[in-house]
């Protein structure tokens, strides 16, 4: 059979031409892929990603007002515009920048956290007609119309960010505390002799370092590599990278950290220093924050007033370097 054509008992035919939507052409149809994303007339088709998150890509053009309990998007409820009421919890996104049919755009849900806190036009008047691709679930409905919901990782511009799959859990190494660090090996840092910082998940582009408890036996922690951090020098400074060698750096006025894959322009440089006790001053060199487990919060933040405890760095001991 050839392409276009069904074969029937003793002929063939020719497929009838693919039906897009406005907007929509073959040139413009994503897969849900980190560099072919789906188009948002996709979205409002109802594509969808089963369950798993899916790369979409589009501009921001307004938000859905939820006042009075809203839960449905209609031309009533839609605000092409940054001002008013602005909800933090979602935007709108469209094929057109320009775009002011409602019934041409989609509503994005915003999960608490970076994502919320870097695409909503509550803090961030200035998205408004920014091209944005995001990833998550799709094939649902969100305001009652085909949106995306669970958003987890974004990009400014038309393509998402290669994202690798999770990778198996690396075997348990022992490390010890440490006095000073050696270009280009891993460290754990340990907080209060039992919170050790854990990076985001490998599919995050920020977050706060989680933690995960431990408890030295004779000095020695036994725990994965999948906890450490590599740190490399670079000139006077230090490079940090998470267990899947993102770089680990800062942006805006945040306390969490941002991860890449790739080496960030700023905000990514360490000046480290080791007091007799043990404990470090991890210090951003741009930002004038430092690295402390909250109390408050229960995890790892970069902030510049004291807000907790200093951690300690544990290397790898010498028979696991080997």
């Amino acid at each position: 059979m050839t392409a276009g054509m069904l074969a029937g008992c003793n002929e063939e035919q020719e497929l009838p031409p693919i039906a897009y939507p406005d907007g929509g052409t073959s040139e413009t149809t994503g897969t849900g892929a980190w560099d072919n994303p789906y188009r948002v007339w996709q979205v409002l088709s109802g594509a969808d990603s089963n369950g798993e998150p899916a790369w979409v890509t589009g501009y921001i053009v307004g938000y859905v007002t939820t006042e009075d309990g809203n839960a449905k998007m209609n031309e009533g409820t839609t605000i092409f515009s940054n001002s008013g009421v602005v909800p933090l919890t979602n935007i709108i996104m469209a094929d057109d920048p320009a775009e002011t049919d409602w019934e041409k755009c989609i509503p994005v849900q915003l999960p608490s956290g970076g994502v919320r806190n870097a695409l909503n036009l509550s803090s961030n008047p200035g998205n408004l007609g920014q091209q944005v691709t995001i990833r998550g679930t799709t094939g649902a409905k969100y305001f009652s119309i085909y949106g995306v919901r669970s958003v987890d990782a974004y990009e400014w511009g038309d393509k998402g960010y290669y994202i690798a799959p999770p990778t198996p859990p690396q075997p348990d190494q022992k490390f010890t505390a440490v006095s000073s660090l050696q270009s280009g090996y891993q460290y754990l840092l340990v907080a209060g002799g039992k919170y050790c910082a854990t990076a985001p998940a490998e599919s995050y582009n920020y977050g706060y370092l989680t933690l995960t408890e431990v408890t030295p036996v004779d000095g020695i922690i036994t725990i994965s590599l999948d906890n450490a951090f590599t740190f490399t020098k670079e000139g006077d400074y230090w490079i940090m990278q998470d267990c899947y060698g993102k770089y680990v750096y800062l942006e805006g006025n945040y306390n969490s950290f941002q991860v890449s894959k790739t080496k960030p322009a700023a905000n990514y440089l360490w000046n480290i220093t080791i007091a007799a006790n043990g404990e470090a001053t991890i210090m951003n060199v741009s930002m004038n924050k430092w690295i402390q487990y909250s109390t408050t919060y229960g995890s790892y933040g970069c902030y510049n007033s004291v807000q907790g405890l200093l951690p300690v760095f544990y290397g790898l001991l010498a028979e696991e370097l080997q």
